[in-house]
């Protein structure tokens, strides 16, 4: 969908991969972090720079004591979807 291959986007910092620059600044990750999970839908950008609408899920990890450990995110294309609304 995004186009990144696992090799690019495993362990690498969410500021170079799929993460948006939306995703940077609007304290997601925070939102994530206090209550485990963060649903919304918005624009997505692909590798290509080109753009598409999701719904996305962030989830934080966590290790067995309950520390975050970093954050996972599930991203589904809606496009065809809201452009049939």
């Amino acid at each position: 969908m995004a186009a990144f291959t696992a090799a690019f986007i495993l362990g690498a910092s969410s500021k170079n991969t799929a993460f948006c620059p939306l995703d940077q600044t609007a304290a997601f990750s925070s939102a994530a972090a206090q209550t485990g999970k963060f649903e919304a839908e918005g624009w997505r950008v692909r590798k290509d720079e080109s753009r598409f609408w999701a719904c996305f899920v962030i989830n934080a990890i966590k290790d067995a004591n309950g520390e975050i450990v970093g954050f996972a995110k599930i991203t589904r294309d809606l496009t065809e979807r809201r452009a049939r609304r």
